[in-house]
């Protein structure tokens, strides 16, 4: 079922990519347009991407987390539980991060699934917690670096887009939440 919604969400990363500006533009999350209603922004801005190999990235990333959640038996419920927290991250976004005005991505769905297979891992398999703890130490010096703006990784966006590193640790955080009574349920 995971490998399913790996592709599925690949999928909808790249789907985007067909469509003109105009399209990915009303679809991308905008703080003034939500303000004014345009409510499925808390969704489709999580799908929208800035270039190609932003896409692929985010796309690829979700694919193989969900299929790693599927293997440690943890695949049920994926796209459930992203469609609840895509709405959660962009109500981050637009209480906590009012400066940020536009958001294109999926890297907080991505981090939100890396939680629940960190998570996943560390109940299912003991013996590979040293190597969880290695992983997790790295992701939060990863978000301490983005939000020192030390950007010491490439990134797939545009030079003048800056890392939402608010957004990812909120995915993280959401992950870590949606997932915590999943695990060892299959």
């Amino acid at each position: 079922m995971a490998r399913a919604s790996g592709l599925t969400l690949f999928a909808l990363c790249l789907l985007p990519l067909l469509l003109p500006e105009a399209a990915t533009d009303w679809l991308e999350y905008r703080r003034d347009a939500v303000r004014a209603g345009e409510i499925w922004r808390l969704w489709s801005g999580h799908l929208v991407h800035y270039s190609a190999a932003h896409a692929v990235l985010d796309g690829l990333s979700c694919l193989i987390l969900a299929a790693g959640l599927e293997r440690v038996g943890n695949g049920r419920g994926v796209l459930f539980r992203l469609a609840a927290i895509a709405p959660a991250l962009s109500l981050v976004m637009f209480f906590a991060i009012p400066a940020m005005a536009i958001y294109r991505g999926a890297s907080g769905l991505a981090m939100a699934l890396l939680a629940a297979l960190g998570l996943s891992l560390w109940r299912a398999r003991p013996d590979w917690r040293p190597g969880v703890l290695l992983l997790a130490a790295a992701v939060v010096l990863k978000l301490a670096a983005d939000a020192l703006g030390l950007a010491f990784l490439p990134s797939s966006l545009p030079a003048e887009v800056e890392v939402a590193w608010q957004v990812h640790l909120a995915g993280l955080l959401c992950g870590l939440w949606f997932w915590r009574d999943a695990v060892g349920k299959g």
